[in-house]
C-alpha cells in the first residue's frame, strides 16, 4: 500500500487548491477555519490508517515452506526461529539473542492483553491519553512467551502484531489469537515431536 495512493490524502491536498482556483487567495485566507482541520484531520487519519497497515504487514512467519524444517516468526526486532532437523531455537529479543537446544525449552505460553479503555472519552485529552498508554502497556504484555532453562535469560518475549485490524478490534483481537494458536501447534509438533 502507497501513502500517496490514499484517497484521504488527495482530498487533504485538494481542498486547498481548489479554494484558491476557484476562490483566489483571500478565500483561502478567510476560509482557513474551515479547510485546515478538515484537511488536518484528512491527512492524520490516512497517515494512521498507514502506519496500521504497515504493522499489519511487519510480521513475516515461515511454517516450514521450503520443507527445510524450519520455522520462523518475525515482528521488527523480535524473532524465533526453530530448525527441527538440527532441533535447535534461535531467540531474539530486542538487542538479546541466543541459540539454544529443544532439550533447554521448558515450556511456552502467550498472553493477549487487551481492554481497560476509557469508553465515551470523546475529546478527552486525558482519557484519550490514559487510552494510548493502556494502548501501549497491552502491546508490550502481549506475546509469546518461552521459558528456558538459562539464569541469564530464564523467559523470552516474542513479540505479535496483528495482520489484519488492531489491537482494539475484534478483528485484530481474533487475528492474534489464531497466530498464537498457531505457534503453540507448532511447538507441540515440533519440539515435543507430538505429531498426533
Amino acid at each position: 500500500m502507497n501513502f500517496f495512493k490514499m484517497k484521504r490524502l488527495w482530498i487533504a491536498i485538494a481542498l486547498p487548491m481548489l479554494i484558491i482556483h476557484f476562490g483566489g487567495m483571500r478565500a483561502f485566507w478567510e476560509a482557513g477555519l474551515l479547510w485546515m482541520p478538515v484537511s488536518g484531520i484528512l491527512f492524520f487519519t490516512a497517515l494512521s490508517s498507514y502506519a496500521l497497515k504497515l504493522s499489519n504487514k511487519a510480521t513475516v512467519d515461515n511454517f516450514n515452506d521450503g520443507n527445510d524444517g524450519c520455522y520462523s516468526h518475525t515482528l521488527l526486532n523480535s524473532s524465533m526461529k526453530l530448525d527441527s532437523k538440527e532441533r535447535l531455537i534461535f531467540l531474539k529479543d530486542g538487542n538479546n539473542e541466543k541459540t539454544y537446544s529443544f532439550d533447554d525449552i521448558k515450556e511456552w505460553k502467550y498472553n493477549i492483553s487487551h481492554g481497560n479503555e476509557i469508553e465515551g472519552a470523546g475529546l478527552s485529552l486525558n482519557a484519550a491519553n490514559i487510552n494510548n498508554m493502556r494502548m501501549f502497556k497491552n502491546r508490550a504484555e502481549t506475546g509469546f512467551f518461552i521459558s528456558m532453562r538459562d539464569i541469564q535469560n530464564p523467559e523470552w518475549q516474542i513479540q505479535f502484531f496483528p495482520k489484519e485490524g488492531s489491537f482494539k478490534s475484534q478483528k485484530g483481537l481474533k487475528d492474534l489469537q489464531k497466530q498464537m494458536n498457531q505457534w503453540m501447534e507448532v511447538f507441540d509438533q515440533v519440539v515435543n515431536e507430538n505429531k498426533g
